[in-house]
């Protein structure tokens, strides 16, 4: 995490923003990609936080994650078996809550990745050079 590779995260960016949370919530693995997607949009969006278009992108993006698994979020506090899980034949629901809350919590910074002083970006790699 040291090094930040503009090119793979504005790609990913894009990607994020076209698939939508909804899409990555319809795909074989949708709490990974939920995690991952927030994970990466909240370090472009520190990464680039002069930068108002991508604070807003990346924190609507994140907002819009995380109704998604509020309103999947089941009566017990469990989150739901969906894509590979449920076709695994899996009863045990730790790996979905577990991953959903992470995910819900990568915008308060905790975990030890975050805890980091971001690169200097090369100046093309400044928004708007590419």
């Amino acid at each position: 995490m040291k090094q930040f590779d503009t090119q793979v995260m504005i790609k990913g960016y894009q990607f994020l923003l076209k698939i939508t949370p909804a899409g990555i919530s319809a795909e074989r693995f949708p709490y990974y990609g939920h995690f991952y997607g927030c994970m990466g949009m909240y370090l472009l969006g520190q990464e680039f936080k002069d930068a108002k278009e991508y604070r807003e992108k990346t924190g609507a993006y994140i907002a819009g994650v995380q109704q998604e698994l509020v309103a999947s979020q089941q009566e017990d506090g469990s989150w739901p078996l969906k894509g590979w899980l449920k076709n695994a034949g899996s009863e045990n629901s730790g790996y979905s809550t577990a991953v959903a809350t992470l995910t819900l919590f990568v915008p308060e910074a905790r975990l030890s990745i975050y805890q980091r002083t971001p690169p200097k970006l090369p100046a093309e790699a400044k928004p708007g050079k590419w």
